[in-house]
């Protein structure tokens, strides 16, 4: 999305603001979710399996944090992504829409229409699955999912 301005909700005309948001696949570690929810507790996060079939497996899935330059997360972030098998559980993005345009966006992916009519569930959120993903999705399928994001980025790079 391009910087410029907008109209805000008070009809005031302002500058775009950035946000960070990050996605956090909490199945890397059983207690990720717990332990996410209590370093955020002052952020906006959600599970993105809120409201949908998986919520009953939330602390085993991804969750959204609005992060906007809050440094409490990192520590623990980095350690978690350094835990077990080293597995690589967090994307960081950019975006200068609203939390809940973020999850509403994101939460629109998670089931993926198969070609004999089945649905299964999408994991674009597991940077093993996104690094591959940029080698399979159509020029406009990755458009789709881009769309809200000036960066999407993982440990494993973009």
């Amino acid at each position: 999305m391009l910087a410029g301005s907008r109209q805000d909700r008070d009809g005031i005309s302002g500058a775009l603001t950035m946000h960070t948001y990050l996605i956090v696949d909490c199945a890397v570690r059983a207690d990720a979710a717990r332990t996410l929810r209590f370093y955020a507790q002052d952020l906006p996060h959600r599970s993105l399996f809120l409201g949908q079939p998986e919520a009953k497996h939330a602390d085993a899935g991804p969750w959204l944090v609005q992060v906007d330059g809050n440094t409490g997360l990192h520590g623990w972030l980095n350690a978690l992504e350094g835990t077990g098998d080293c597995v690589p559980c967090v994307s960081y993005l950019s975006s200068t829409e609203d939390f809940e345009a973020i999850f509403a966006h994101l939460q629109s992916f998670l089931d993926l229409r198969l070609s004999n009519g089945s649905s299964a569930l999408f994991r674009f959120w597991d940077p093993r699955v996104f690094k591959r993903l940029q080698r399979i999705l159509t020029p406009d399928q990755s458009h789709s999912l881009m769309a809200p994001f000036s960066e999407w980025r993982t440990t494993n790079g973009r």
